[in-house]
């Protein structure tokens, strides 16, 4: 009877045993869960890789450096707003030339190939092309030439095209009907491309004259004597703008009147905007909504974010340039956070309609292209103010 006893205490202790282990055992954290249809696997997406070719050193690292700035504040944010995206940025220095730029993306290309591009100056953008096309890379271009996304696929732009900036200022020279026209242009793909888009209307606006101008030059005072010896009284600025604040300085010291001048999108730019007021009264330009937005500016919470985020981290006030280049990041994981692949991507991409972007409101066009908030305004006791809106 003991021994009965014995066995069923020693059978039952067993049996207790084995079911505390399979307990621990389906508890343990190392325990892989079953793969089930109502337990699939978790998605992870991708690491992508941005190659930013920009020009950081040399006579146009002005234009590039703050881009950088730019890339790495969205980077930033991006991922503070999208943790499941993961972008890693590769910069490189294409030092201004097209001949630096292919051979960076080569080098690239050989490595690592990256997944997106963004490519800076229009003769660079220019030049690239085929690579772009070859390697069929969704590349964003910070170039203004007129009409350029329709070249390729696989190209975007989250800028003013200046298209959208001749059409302004020819609207404006039609109203204002002054006595003569001279333009004053860069000497690369996007100031001629503008040029000869304004030279359509010559005749009907009275176009006096054309002079050109290297993106490397310091002195424009052979082109700007030629412009006040044609009697000209509209003078039309056709450039990247970093080079404006040298030249206007110059017209002032040959006696040309701050508001004979008419400018793109360069009339805003930084080194214009701080400008003792008498070189700049009355010169009218054709602008981003960004760069008017100055004393109302928590007027556009998205303005008022980036300008305060980029002066924390970078002790100035950005440019619209910053603006567009920030958005065009920050629309990039927006479309990665709602895709799975990098053609998802693209079509979101080509929805864009009436993003609300620290630059202004933006929509992506059929060709690709942004169409953006722009206006024609005029400085004013040393301000920019609108006159019209595009």
């Amino acid at each position: 009877m003991n021994m009965k006893k014995t066995y069923c205490r020693a059978l039952f202790a067993v049996v207790v045993l084995a079911i505390v282990s399979l307990s621990i055992s389906g508890c343990s954290p190392t325990q892989d869960k079953p793969e089930t249809k109502n337990n699939p696997p978790a998605e992870s997406k991708p690491e992508y890789r941005l190659l930013a070719v920009l020009p950081l050193s040399g006579n146009l690292a002005a234009i590039g450096t703050p881009k950088r700035e730019a890339m790495e504040l969205a980077i930033e944010q991006g991922k503070a707003a999208y943790p499941d995206v993961k972008i890693a940025v590769d910069f490189q220095d294409s030092q201004g030339t097209a001949k630096d730029a292919i051979s960076v993306i080569n080098q690239a290309l050989g490595t690592k190939r990256p997944d997106f591009m963004f490519i800076d100056l229009t003769p660079i953008v220019d030049a690239t092309l085929p690579i772009v096309d070859a390697n069929h890379i969704l590349t964003f271009a910070g170039s203004a030439q007129a009409g350029l996304t329709s070249r390729s696929e696989y190209l975007f732009r989250v800028f003013p095209g200046g298209d959208q900036e001749v059409q302004l200022i020819l609207n404006y020279l039609r109203q204002s009907k002054p006595k003569g026209v001279y333009v004053i242009h860069a000497n690369e793909l996007y100031g001629r491309s503008v040029d000869q888009a304004l030279a359509k209307y010559r005749d009907e606006i009275h176009i006096l004259g054309s002079e050109e101008y290297a993106l490397s030059d310091k002195d424009f005072k052979t082109q700007l004597t030629k412009a006040k010896e044609s009697g000209a009284d509209a003078i039309v600025l056709l450039g990247y703008g970093s080079e404006y604040a040298t030249l206007l300085r110059q017209a002032k010291e040959l006696g040309i009147p701050s508001d004979h001048f008419v400018a793109n999108l360069g009339g805003v730019n930084i080194g214009v905007m701080q400008l003792p007021p008498e070189m700049t009264e009355g010169m009218v330009f054709a602008g981003p909504a960004f760069a008017l937005r100055g004393d109302n500016i928590d007027s556009y919470p998205p303005q008022q974010r980036l300008v305060d985020a980029y002066k924390q981290k970078f002790g100035k006030a950005p440019d619209f340039r910053v603006a567009f280049v920030y958005d065009t990041i920050m629309l990039l994981f927006r479309a990665a956070h709602d895709s799975k692949t990098i053609e998802e991507i693209r079509a979101q991409l080509r929805n864009v309609n009436g993003y609300e972007g620290a630059s202004g409101r933006i929509s992506i066009s059929d060709t690709r292209d942004a169409v953006v908030e722009l206006v024609l305004g005029k400085y004013q006791s040393g301000k920019p103010v609108k006159i019209t809106a595009n």
